[in-house]
Order: C-alpha cells, then structure tokens, then sequence
C-alpha cells in the first residue's frame, strides 16, 4: 500500500435554510450518516495482485468487528494519459 485517505460524513448543520434542504432531499438520511467512510486506497500495484491478501481480509475486519459492514469495493487503475492502454476494457467489442 502506498497511502489512503479517509472521508467520512458530517450530520447536516442546523443553520441550513430550509429551501436549501428542500433543494437536497434526495440525499437520503443513510446516506448522509455521519458512521458512513468512504477510504480511497491509492496503490502500486494492481489491484488483482492484492486483492485476496488485502482487500478480502479488510472486508472481513470490518464485518466481524459488528460495528459496519463494506457495501462496495471496487478497484481503480488509472488511465496513462496520453496513450490507448485499457480503452479496450472500457467498451464492449462492436460485433460486426
């Protein structure tokens, strides 16, 4: 792992005016939890070479601990700018 940065949500604040709230509704009452973390890892290695040493047990801590539990973990690779790597992976085939 190189670094990860943690985020995590604040409950909405008091002082909002209330046409401003009306304005945001559709962000639901879970998703704005305050006990809700989102963890960006940023890695060197591909993520299919970690994945079951890494991310899997992570996982696992988070659930067993009883505390949460992990709704999604997906991996990112980032582009090289300036080239055509992993175009093919971001489009279906065309079929003829």
């Amino acid at each position: 792992m190189s670094s990860a940065m943690i985020f995590r949500t604040t409950p909405t604040d008091p002082n909002i005016k209330v046409e401003v709230l009306e304005r945001i509704g559709k962000i639901t009452a879970s998703s704005n939890d305050p006990r809700r973390l989102t963890i960006l890892w940023f890695i060197e290695n591909d993520p299919s070479e970690i994945w079951d040493e890494f991310f899997v047990p992570e996982a696992k801590m988070v659930t067993s601990g009883g505390l949460g539990e992990v709704s999604l973990m997906a991996p990112f690779i980032p582009a090289k700018m300036g080239t055509n790597t992993y175009d093919d992976m971001l489009r279906a085939p065309i079929n003829g």
